[in-house]
């Protein structure tokens, strides 16, 4: 495990580092997460490896701003109406793919989990990426996530992976909701950090 700060100084190697197929531990506006650069199929696989995870699993994708969501799925009015009330922060909405979006990014799924994280430094990053970044919780499948960097070495300390942390680092200790909208139905998959409140004006 290689390690960096999360810092504006060094956005231009992190990007380069996962530019090249390399797995990075980066924060977002929730819990870190499992990042990689979507095109990058090694990469992709080599999280589902980490994870122990059914390689045929997809993961979620953050995004900088709704112009680059609406290259990537399909928007009908009512997510847009989600998009509006919920980006950018902790809210996932698994909309319909577009025809050739992201083709190397599992194929076969006919949904993509799309955030616009809520983080101002995050954002920073995905701006400078100028793309689309895969992004999971960082555990072994069915186990709880990772919060903090003792945590992630402990268990992560071997792998060829990048771990950057803020240096101040803190944690919701929550994942994101995720919202699927299907044929104008909106439907909670995970309530994540969705208070129950959030959720009953939403529907």
């Amino acid at each position: 495990m290689h390690f960096i700060d999360f810092s504006i100084q060094n956005f231009q190697k992190i990007s380069s580092f996962l530019q090249s197929g390399g797995v990075a531990i980066l924060p977002s506006d929730t819990i870190p997460g499992f990042t990689a650069d979507p095109e990058k199929e090694q990469s992709i696989k080599k999280i589902s490896k980490l994870k122990k995870r059914p390689p045929s699993n997809p993961f979620l994708l953050l995004v900088s701003d709704f112009s680059t969501a609406e290259k990537l799925c399909i928007f009908s009015r009512t997510a847009q109406e989600l998009a509006h009330k919920f980006w950018p922060g902790p809210t996932t909405l698994l909309l319909p793919r577009k025809e050739g979006a992201l083709p190397h990014f599992f194929p076969e799924a006919e949904e993509l989990a799309l955030r616009i994280p809520g983080d101002k430094n995050v954002l920073h990053f995905l701006s400078a990426f100028g793309r689309p970044l895969v992004s999971t919780s960082v555990n072994i499948s069915g186990k709880q996530p990772l919060l903090t960097k003792n945590e992630i070495q402990n268990t992560f300390q071997a792998e060829d992976i990048l771990l950057s942390l803020p240096i101040k680092f803190s944690t919701t200790s929550r994942e994101s909701a995720i919202i699927q909208v299907k044929n104008h139905k909106k439907i909670v998959i995970r309530n994540g950090s969705m208070s129950k409140h959030e959720i009953e004006n939403m529907q």
